[in-house]
C-alpha cells in the first residue's frame, strides 16, 4: 500500500472517529463526563479506560486533520527587524512567534534524506528555536504553512 493510499483510508476511518466523539460528547467536554456512571466499580473501570481511548482518538482525529489541509505558503525563513522568523511571499508576509506551529525541512543525518517534521518555535533569552531541534539553524530554513482550521472543524 502506498502512503496516499494509507492517508485516504485513514481519513475515511477519521469520519467515524469524529462521529463516535461527537455521539459520546467528547467534543463539548473534552472527556467522557457527560455518559451516566451508576458510579459501580465496573463502570469507573471502563469510564476510566475510555477516557484514554477518547484521548488517543482525538489525537489521531487531529493528526489526519492536520495532514489533509492544504500546504498555502512555502519559503524560507529570515530574520526579521522584530528579531522575529518569517516567510516572506509576494509581499504576504508570515512571522513566527513562541507557541507557533512550524513544519520545516531538514536533512536526518541518521536515515540521509530530508524529512518534512512539525514542531513549534519557543523562544529563550529572546532567542527563537524549535522545540526538540534547537541546534538546527533558522535562518534560511525551508518552512511551509497549511491552511488554518475553521472555527468550526472538529
Amino acid at each position: 500500500m502506498k502512503i496516499k493510499e494509507a492517508l485516504n483510508k485513514m481519513s475515511d476511518l477519521n469520519d467515524e472517529v469524529k462521529r463516535v466523539l461527537k455521539e459520546i460528547n467528547y467534543k463539548d467536554f473534552g472527556d467522557l463526563s457527560g455518559l451516566k456512571n451508576d458510579g459501580g466499580p465496573e463502570d469507573t473501570l471502563i469510564r476510566d479506560e475510555l477516557i484514554d481511548a477518547a484521548e488517543h482518538l482525538d489525537k489521531f482525529r487531529r493528526i489526519i486533520n492536520y495532514l489533509n489541509r492544504k500546504v498555502v505558503k512555502q519559503g524560507v525563513l529570515k530574520l526579521n527587524e522584530r528579531g522575529r522568523y518569517e516567510i516572506v511571499e509576494d509581499e504576504d508576509e508570515y512571522e513566527y512567534t513562541c507557541g507557533n506551529a512550524i513544519e520545516f525541512l531538514y536533512y536526518d543525518d541518521y536515515d540521509e534524506r530530508e524529512k518534512w517534521r512539525i514542531s513549534r518555535v519557543e523562544a529563550t533569552k529572546g532567542k527563537y528555536y524549535i522545540v526538540g531541534y534547537e541546534k538546527l539553524k533558522m535562518d534560511g530554513l525551508k518552512v511551509r504553512v497549511r491552511e488554518k482550521p475553521g472555527i468550526f472543524e472538529f
